[in-house]
C-alpha cells in the first residue's frame, strides 16, 4: 500500500521528492483555514481566499428542514456546535442560532503563527482582536453567503471552489439540481469543481451540464478511479492514506489530463485537539498527486 504504514507513518520511497515537484501541488483550504478558525464558516473561508497563491477552498452543502442549503460537513451537528441532531431536522434560523464549541487553544496558535510571519499576521488581524481572539461570532452559514463572500476573491484572483454535495449518507434529492442553480445565479459557474462520495450525484451533475468539473470522492485511489470512469467524472479525489494504485499508473493518468486531488484527516480541525505534525503533505507528489486539501493552508502558502 502505498503512502502510510498500518501505524499512520508514511512509507520511503525509491527516491526524494524534489523541490520543483513539491512547488507545483495545487494547495486548497479544507472547509476554510479550519484549524485555526470554525470549519465551514465565513471567517474561515474568508481567512483562506486572503492567503497569497492559494488554488482554491472546498466546501460540503446540505440541505435545512425548510429545504435551504447550508454549507456543514457533518450531517449531526453535535461535533461543531452545542446542539445535537441532523442538519435536516433543523430550520435555517435554528442552525443560525446554534452557537459553536470554543477552541481554548486557537488564540495561542494564531499568535504563534502571526508571530512567526507577517502575510499570515495580517489574515488573522482582519477577524481577531489584539489577544487574537475572534472578533465575531461564527454560524452556519447558507450556501449563498458563501458564495457571495468568495465571489470577489474568485473574480480577483481565480480562486476555486470545491463543492462537495453530502448525499451519501442523507441522500437530498434534487440537491444537485438546486446546488447549481445557486451557483449559475451568483455568476460562478467558472470557479466550481462539484464532488461527491455518491456517484449517483456525480452522474446527475454531468446530465444537468456535461460541461461542470467533477472530482468522484472515495478512499483508495482505485475505488475513486473505478467509480469516477463508470460516472465520467473529470478528476479523482482520494484519501492520502491509500493510494493503492502504482506511480507508473497514476502518472498515465495525469497524461490523461486527469487530477489527482487527495484529501487527510490527520492534520487537526478547529477544537479537535489534535496536534499538527511537521508532515508536509506535498510530498506526496512523488506518487504522483497533484493537489492537496489541507486545514493548514496559510502554513504551506505563506512562506
Amino acid at each position: 500500500m502505498l503512502g502510510f504504514d498500518e501505524d499512520g507513518n508514511a512509507l520511503e520511497v525509491s527516491r526524494n521528492v524534489l523541490e520543483k515537484e513539491k512547488e507545483n501541488v495545487k494547495v486548497w483550504a479544507h472547509r476554510g483555514l479550519s484549524m485555526n478558525f470554525p470549519e465551514n464558516t465565513l471567517i474561515s473561508f474568508e481567512a483562506a481566499a486572503m492567503v497569497p497563491g492559494l488554488t482554491g477552498v472546498e466546501l460540503d452543502v446540505q440541505r435545512t428542514k425548510d429545504g435551504k442549503l447550508v454549507v456543514f460537513h457533518d450531517e449531526k451537528v453535535d461535533r461543531v456546535t452545542k446542539e445535537k441532531g441532523y442538519i435536516k431536522d433543523f430550520t435555517l434560523s435554528e442552525l443560525q442560532n446554534t452557537e459553536f464549541k470554543t477552541d481554548s487553544d486557537a488564540p495561542g496558535r494564531r499568535l504563534k503563527y502571526a508571530n512567526d510571519n507577517r502575510d499570515i499576521a495580517k489574515i488573522y488581524e482582519k477577524f481577531c482582536d489584539g489577544q487574537y481572539k475572534l472578533k465575531v461570532r461564527p454560524f452556519i452559514p447558507t450556501f449563498k453567503q458563501v458564495l457571495d463572500c468568495l465571489k470577489p476573491y474568485c473574480e480577483k484572483n481565480h480562486l476555486m471552489i470545491n463543492v462537495e454535495l453530502k448525499t451519501s449518507i442523507v441522500r437530498y434529492e434534487g440537491i444537485e439540481q438546486e446546488t447549481y442553480n445557486e451557483i449559475a445565479e451568483a455568476g460562478m459557474a467558472d470557479y466550481i469543481v462539484y464532488s461527491s462520495f455518491l456517484d449517483d450525484s456525480i452522474r446527475i451533475m454531468k446530465e444537468i451540464d456535461g460541461g461542470v468539473e467533477t472530482g468522484m470522492l472515495a478512499d483508495p485511489l482505485s475505488e475513486t478511479i473505478k467509480l469516477g470512469d463508470k460516472v465520467k467524472c473529470d478528476d479523482y479525489h482520494p484519501y492520502i492514506k491509500k493510494l493503492d494504485v502504482s506511480v507508473p499508473e497514476i502518472e498515465e493518468l495525469k497524461k490523461n489530463h486527469r487530477i489527482i486531488r487527495a484529501w487527510n484527516m490527520e492534520e487537526p480541525l478547529y477544537n479537535s485537539g489534535k496536534v499538527l505534525s511537521d508532515l508536509d503533505y506535498r510530498n506526496f507528489a512523488v506518487w504522483g498527486i497533484t493537489d492537496i486539501f489541507v486545514n493548514t493552508a496559510e502554513l504551506y502558502c505563506c512562506k
